[in-house]
């Protein structure tokens, strides 16, 4: 006999024993009726689900956030009829975690803000199996570190009959990460973080990236920015025609074509602030809108909604047109209620005021959620070609092998444009960074290009180089004795000692030195030709010192001027192809008292004079001999008188004397 029932309300483990009659015309001639017999004994055994949840990508428990994620829970069954049509059921929950330690669940949403819940019928050929069930949905809008549980149901002719809901199970858990990047920029001449100013300049951006999707491409691209400003950093001719104005409008409407929300606003209708403390977003045609809706969840699992958008649009004839919708209500699973009221006013021109509050570089941290719309981009591109000449920026693309890794951005500029070197200005620069997942050359509606991850913060010193310009302070001493007085002769020698800071080691520079009479403060002429000298060396180190002679010269005539010597420092660099001088540095101030030396005739101390010879040594030489010359010939004079007093010395004594 055949026993078909609803065994769904059963304990796993209850016990069914059948009991049977056998009757014939209606009177029973025999029964089996043991409650304890084993043989007519059944045990009953519920349906069991355990599950694993993995990336659709890549099978690990680590997901990374974008606009199509896909999880795939395993759902592992048994206790099941072969041959029967079931359903699984699966509904995505973040697992929170309050400061305490205590761990609810919150139902996902995506980023249209609806529950991601996937499901799949199968028909088991064996008691026992798994079959797989796939979450796809935008996860663009889900922090980074979020853990998400997947909750499985197993369900037989719309009947619950197992299911697997545990928001602390860890197989259950996958943890949605967002792609980050993080950057470090240096000298690529040393790798310290100061660079050399130069015509030929390079800073390497280092710019390490995690959690990206391997063998998808993606593109990073980053512009030099001034720290001080936030605002790109210009080179190249035309340049500085560009004004502060110019770079903030240009900035702004990047940003706004790329999708990000680079300004701040502040609105006042009536005197009174609008936006309810939410952030202003400016749109493409002007208008100003805010959105201030909640959507709270309760402890029973039903939603309370708060609905608060509005949209001010400013009329031709100057007046504002305000459009929105405020309200509340309440959803569930099924459905839910809503009490929302539109709102249509209009307001004199002189009842809004718009505040534009500038460039905000956090609201970079914002990520847009769309694609880029490429043919605006490309519109911008064009319709600012000549300032985008100026910037130093760079793209490049690349494959991730790993999740993690690195990328390095070269960004090589002619940094003399940056800073006014030879007046020893400095200027921090910083490297704003921001990663497309997809190939932007290759960008099309089937394969769009969206930003994943961004650093831009002006204050981030990780990201700053110091741009400064290299230095010479130098010594002018007369060449014979290395003070700062010189003999007017004939053969005057001046040496300069030129002492250098942050130069290139391993190039060629050239230093030039002329001569200048302070009287005049001009070059000084003698037999109407100045007085110069020039000198090639290559440094080995940043920073050093090396001498350069200039003369003879004849300063007969100087008795009384001062001269000083103004250095000259140049290199040459490739500059739109051609091979030119540039000056990196010069010490020309007339009146630094380092740089000088004063023609005398009779310096202090002496009484002879001196052509550029040290005269002090000599007069001590000569004193000697003459003293040397008085003694030799007082005692000759003695050894006569005694030769001549005394017959019997002897002629050895005699010639000893």
């Amino acid at each position: 006999m055949t026993f078909a029932f609803d065994a769904s309300d059963l304990k796993a483990k209850d016990k069914v024993v059948a009991f049977e009659s056998l009757s014939l015309n209606g009177k029973e001639l025999a029964s089996h009726a043991d409650i304890e017999d084993k043989s007519q004994t059944v045990t009953i055994t519920k349906p069991e689900v355990g599950t694993t949840a993995k990336d659709g990508f890549d099978g690990n428990q680590t997901v990374v956030s974008d606009t199509e994620v896909s999880v795939v829970d395993t759902v592992k069954y048994k206790n099941v009829t072969p041959g029967k049509t079931y359903k699984v059921s699966g509904t995505l929950y973040e697992k929170v975690t309050d400061k305490d330690g205590k761990v609810t669940k919150k139902q996902l949403l995506d980023a249209d803000g609806n529950p991601v819940t996937a499901e799949t019928e199968f028909v088991p050929e064996d008691t026992y199996g798994t079959v797989d069930v796939t979450f796809t949905f935008d996860g663009s809008l889900l922090k980074d570190n979020t853990p998400v549980v997947a909750f499985e149901s197993l369900s037989y002719k719309d009947k619950e009959i197992a299911s697997h809901s545990d928001i602390e199970d860890e197989d259950q858990t996958v943890t949605m990460h967002t792609s980050e990047i993080g950057t470090t920029a240096t000298d690529k001449l040393d790798g310290d973080k100061t660079v050399i100013a130069d015509a030929e300049s390079t800073v390497t951006d280092k710019v390490e990236y995690d959690h990206v999707l391997t063998g998808k491409a993606y593109t990073m691209a980053g512009i030099l920015m001034d720290a001080k400003t936030g605002l790109p950093v210009l080179t190249g001719e035309g340049a500085k025609k560009y004004t502060e104005d110019d770079l903030t409008k240009f900035t702004s409407g990047l940003m706004s074509v790329l999708g990000f929300q680079s300004n701040t606003y502040s609105i006042k209708v009536k005197d009174k602030d609008w936006g309810n403390g939410a952030a202003i977003v400016k749109n493409a045609d002007g208008s100003y809108t805010y959105d201030a809706s909640e959507r709270t969840e309760n402890e029973d699992g039903t939603w309370t909604v708060k609905t608060d958008t509005q949209t001010l649009t400013e009329q031709e004839d100057g007046t504002w047109k305000l459009t929105g919708l405020e309200g509340s209500g309440s959803a569930t699973a099924d459905g839910g209620t809503s009490s929302v009221r539109n709102i249509e006013e209009t307001y004199k021109a002189d009842e809004v005021e718009v505040t534009d509050n500038g460039i905000d570089w956090s609201n970079a941290k914002k990520l847009p959620t769309a694609s880029i719309d490429l043919a605006k981009v490309k519109a911008y591109a064009e319709e600012n070609k000549d300032l985008l000449s100026c910037l130093v920026y760079k793209t490049a693309e690349f494959t991730p092998e790993k999740e993690s890794g690195s990328i390095d951005m070269d960004y090589t500029f002619n940094s003399n444009d940056v800073i006014d070197r030879l007046s020893g200005e400095t200027k921090n620069l910083v490297v704003f960074e921001v990663m497309f997942k997809g190939s932007i050359e290759n960008a099309s509606d089937e394969t769009p290009v969206s930003i994943v991850a961004s650093e831009c913060d002006k204050d981030n010193e990780g990201q700053t180089v110091k741009l400064a310009p290299s230095t010479i302070g130098t010594t002018a001493t007369d060449k014979s004795d290395g003070d700062h007085e010189l003999m007017a002769g004939k053969d005057a020698v001046i040496t300069d000692e030129v002492k250098y800071e942050g130069l290139i080691p391993g190039k060629e520079y050239t230093l030039h030195a002329t001569l200048m009479d302070k009287k005049t403060g001009e070059p000084l002429k003698v037999a109407d030709k100045g007085v110069t000298a020039e000198l090639k060396f290559t440094p080995n180190s940043e920073s050093g010192t090396v001498s350069i002679n200039l003369g003879e010269f004849d300063a007969t005539s100087l008795d009384g001027h001062t001269l000083v010597v103004f250095e000259e420092l140049t290199k040459q660099s490739d500059i739109d192809g051609k091979a030119t001088d540039v000056t990196v540095a010069e010490h020309k101030d007339i009146n630094d008292e380092g740089q000088s030396v004063t023609v005398t005739s009779t310096p202090a101390g002496s009484t002879y004079g001196k052509t550029g010879v040290d005269m002090t040594n000599i007069a001590i030489a000569i004193g000697i001999l003459l003293i040397a010359a008085g003694c030799a010939t007082a005692y000759g004079i003695k050894s006569r008188k005694t030769a001549k007093g005394d017959a019997d010395e002897s002629a050895e004594d005699n010639t000893e004397a």
